[in-house]
């Protein structure tokens, strides 16, 4: 295989772990390498790193942006709280709306503490790309880990209005929060999934044997 990619050993060996630990592969001693295509067959999974484009094309619908706006306000207490940082601090607020085959799908709203990004200034169409590159971009920041929290949730008349459903209907509210190499929360997001737009998987594996 090899050979045949025109690649090392070394270079395969590094991709088929990399497959393995997304759960694409299966690899046993004395069987073989298979590939798992359950999963290849997954929609959407919410354990990998895909911006929310890639998770409405994938999920075989048109990806556009609806509504994208940002600015500098003071945190209040959960924000604050979930970056680590002092009530009124500077934040900066980055709203979007993400249609698919131009139905509202998601709207998600991030929070990058100011201080990070500040004396790098920004314009509205770099706002457009997925927030983790933006704030790589501006800060040299880069997200390690996401710690994620899934939940159903009536939305608020605000919200309802934006996605199209009614407040009584329970939508998926997934809240992440964003940690450097330090450790340190460096993006907090807060995001609203539509039903019926599509169907989010999470890939566990059993390691207890």
């Amino acid at each position: 295989m090899a050979r045949q990619l025109g690649v090392s050993r070394n270079v395969l060996r590094d991709v088929l772990a990399s497959l393995e630990a997304e759960g694409f592969i299966t690899r046993r001693r004395g069987i073989g390498t298979m590939i798992n295509q359950y999963v290849l067959d997954a929609p959407s999974r919410l354990d990998l790193e895909k911006d929310f484009e890639e998770m409405i094309e994938e999920a075989g619908y048109r990806a556009s942006l609806g509504l994208v706006t940002g600015g500098v306000i003071p945190a209040e207490e959960e924000v604050a709280k979930d970056l680590h940082l002092e009530v009124g601090e500077k934040v900066l607020k980055v709203e979007k709306l993400l249609l698919a085959d131009d139905r509202p799908a998601i709207y998600v709203l991030d929070y990058i503490p100011y201080r990070l990004i500040e004396g790098n200034p920004y314009t509205p169409e770099e706002l457009k790309i997925p927030i983790f590159r933006f704030l790589k971009r501006k800060s040299q920041v880069k997200v390690e880990i996401v710690l994620m929290d899934v939940e159903p949730r009536l939305p608020d008349g605000i919200i309802a209005g934006m996605i199209g459903v009614e407040p009584s209907e329970p939508i998926m509210y997934v809240h992440e929060i964003g940690y450097s190499c330090t450790q340190t929360p460096v993006l907090l997001s807060q995001a609203y999934y539509r039903n019926g737009v599509f169907r989010l998987s999470i890939l566990r594996r059993n390691y207890l044997g």
